[in-house]
């Protein structure tokens, strides 16, 4: 039976994938002074991409994981972005397709944590149903614990099959072989006058448009979109997730296929929601799996703590108010964490063989223990006095516990014992 097959929509991503977040450590102790350009490695293979980043003086880090429609042992992502300008020296990140997954994976969302703390982050991606990895880099414009970039990017992240330059060029051997064999005139490619062979093309205006709408137009207009970099707001582009300049700009003309960057406002995660939401159900969570769900829809938590020996410890008891509620995204929500099983106050067993009942029972409450006893004769015991004790001296019960005495009666003056429980 064939495999069903799951369509990522733009912005979605397999559940379970590997989310890799760089956090930021603050500013290096010695600043660098020779920088150098990261290469663009996406769809190299492995070996080519180790390589190339190899020769332009950087370390990398490879974090494999499956994908959907990029060959095996190929580049699906980097990080720094192509043509970045970073310290020689510093490690960079690439993602290798491990090919399809064995089964099917449903899609998720994948969350924007940049900007997050890293508790926060991974909580956030660990309720999405994804896999965080940290890694960890200098940064002087992050506060230190704070997440600076991730890969997969939230912006970048296509969701579809990726336009594949191994495919394109193996498409231009093909026409070149085809004009070799049989002389095809390809009559829709017009000549730029600088080169009569290349097709042009005309970036579009995709100012103040969403990223999607944009990267549709730009594809459209037979281009492709390179790298995105997220800006602040301006009195120019001030709405969150708008383009706010392409490079080349609109109306430029360029060869088809040409890269388009593109500068877009951030998300602010502090943009209020005027629409009420359903509270989610956080019960049983782990505390940061749970802080980050409730922070990711906008609520603000607070965290209380209770002793409970049915609740593992780190997960959460309750929340106020209950799931299902519909409140606002700003509002507050309480959750209880279990600190695990109460801690059960023990005492130490005093010394009472000896002493009279009286003074034994003064001894065993004041330890907060409660006093039994029953009688026996003795020769050697006064009467009155305790002959033993259960539990012995020194053992460690709980509070409250009972220690039994046995009191002696005196000599026995009959043929059989005069054992006798007393209350």
């Amino acid at each position: 039976m064939a495999k069903s097959k799951i369509v990522y929509e733009k912005g979605s991503i397999p559940q379970g994938s590997r989310v890799v977040i760089v956090v930021s450590q603050g500013s290096a102790p010695v600043q660098p002074t020779t920088f150098c350009a990261m290469p663009d490695v996406v769809g190299k293979s492995q070996g080519a991409a180790l390589e190339a980043i190899s020769r332009a003086k950087l370390r990398t880090k490879v974090v494999y994981e499956y994908h959907e429609t990029v060959r095996k042992g190929a580049v699906t992502a980097q990080l720094p972005p192509a043509e970045s300008d970073i310290a020689a020296g510093s490690e960079t990140l690439v993602l290798v397709s491990s090919g399809q997954a064995v089964n099917p994976r449903l899609a998720t969302t994948l969350p924007d944590v940049v900007g997050m703390s890293e508790v926060e982050a991974i909580g956030v991606l660990e309720a999405a149903g994804l896999s965080p990895q940290v890694m960890r880099e200098y940064n002087a414009s992050v506060a230190a614990g704070v997440v600076a970039s991730q890969l997969p990017d939230v912006l970048s992240n296509g969701g579809v099959e990726p336009k594949s330059k191994v495919g394109f060029w193996v498409i231009v051997a093909i026409l070149a072989l085809a004009l070799l064999a049989g002389g095809l005139y390809l009559n829709h490619i017009k000549a730029t006058e600088s080169d009569p062979v290349a097709a042009q093309a005309v970036v579009p205006t995709v100012i103040g448009l969403k990223l999607d709408e944009a990267t549709k137009k730009i594809e459209d207009a037979k281009l492709v979109v390179g790298t995105i970099t997220k800006v602040d707001a301006t009195s120019d582009a001030p709405k969150t997730g708008d383009v706010a300049s392409s490079n080349p700009g609109s109306g430029t003309k360029v060869a088809q296929g040409s890269k388009v960057d593109l500068e877009v406002v951030k998300v602010q995660a502090s943009t209020p929601v005027k629409e009420n939401i359903t509270l989610p159900d956080v019960v049983g969570q782990r505390e940061n799996t749970a802080i980050g769900t409730l922070k990711y829809k906008g609520f603000s938590v607070n965290v209380s703590t209770k002793a409970d020996g049915d609740v593992e410890k780190g997960r959460v008891i309750s929340q106020t108010p209950n799931a299902g509620t519909s409140i606002a995204a700003a509002a507050e929500v309480t959750i209880v964490v279990s600190t695990g099983p109460k801690p059960v106050a023990t005492v130490g067993v005093p010394d009472v063989v000896g002493l009279t009942k009286a003074a034994a029972g003064k001894l065993v409450t004041a330890a907060g223990l409660t006093l039994n006893s029953s009688t026996s004769s003795s020769d050697k015991v006064a009467k009155g006095s305790v002959i033993s004790q259960t539990p012995n001296v020194g053992t460690m019960v709980e509070k409250g516990s009972a220690v039994t005495v046995i009191v002696s009666t005196g000599p026995d003056t009959t043929s059989g014992s005069n054992t006798q429980s007393t209350p």
